[in-house]
């Protein structure tokens, strides 16, 4: 393992302006994948791997957010779509 190209947590933060929560996400999705160095309780990234994440992370769109949400009238309950 190339050691110049990995990435703390920390590092990944400060020159890709992720948040730690959407690292650890990433590696639960299965998108990044986390090393470790013997001697060193930190977790480090390749920096190749995070510059693909970020440049091939999909957007939603309005579609995709679309909620549903429980309103409850003088009629009873009734659903309306939000966009």
């Amino acid at each position: 393992m190339d050691q110049q190209n990995m990435l703390t947590i920390d590092d990944v933060e400060r020159e890709f302006a992720l948040k730690r929560s959407t690292l650890y996400n990433c590696v639960r999705r299965g998108l990044i994948k986390p090393y470790k160095i013997v001697g060193d309780r930190r977790s480090y990234f390749k920096q190749s791997e995070i510059e693909n994440l970020i440049q091939f992370q999909p957007r939603e769109t309005a579609v995709l957010r679309r909620k549903t949400l429980s309103s409850t009238n003088d009629n009873g309950g009734s659903k309306r779509e939000v966009t």
